[in-house]
């Protein structure tokens, strides 16, 4: 009874960790990255002493097993900034603007739940983009711009403070075209 109360806190304890890993900022998480480890050789070696060697590789194959899942269920759940990003909806006042019109357009509408922003290179104001409609989710919003400029919104622009597992990248800083460097 005690082995199965001792195994559901080990159980317990490294679910907590887990959650806890992939749920807060990176900053704080890598402190699982040196706890999490020092707990399972400490439950190995105790299963090994009181028992065989076997009993400490069937503790670490479950808490491995257990990590493992946490941070892959973390890593492919669909709540990343990103794929927020792509189902919001941005309305624009004419369906053929130029980039130096949405730079200043006060009738472009778009429902951020945060300060975000649309920001472009100075090295095309006078560039014309025709949309599909004016209403349109970012996703063709940046297809257009893509489709038709030699620009490309920029991935990686931004702060990786606040970033997790779960939540991905701290998305604060909207979408920002830039020409690629050849």
């Amino acid at each position: 009874m005690a082995s199965t109360r001792s195994k559901a806190i080990r159980i317990l304890i490294s679910l907590g960790l887990g959650l806890f890993l992939v749920a807060t900022p990176l900053e704080l998480a890598f402190l699982v990255v040196f706890i999490w480890p020092v707990l399972v050789f400490g439950w190995m070696e105790r299963q090994t002493r009181s028992g065989s060697w076997r009993a400490g590789l069937r503790e670490l194959s479950l808490q491995l097993f257990l990590m493992s899942s946490i941070v892959a269920a973390g890593i492919w759940a669909a709540c990343k900034y990103e794929d927020q990003f792509r189902t919001w909806r941005i309305g624009l006042p004419n369906p053929v603007m130029s980039i130096n019109e949405m730079r200043t357009a006060h009738g472009m509408t778009a429902r951020f739940p945060y300060r975000r922003w649309v920001r472009f290179p100075d090295d095309f104001p006078n560039t014309t983009i025709r949309f599909p409609s004016r209403n349109l989710s970012m996703v063709e919003f940046i297809q257009a711009i893509e489709g038709q400029t030699p620009l490309r919104r920029n991935l990686i622009r931004g702060c990786a403070n606040g970033s997790t597992i779960l939540w991905g990248g701290n998305g604060a800083h909207g979408a920002y075209f830039e020409v690629p460097s050849p």
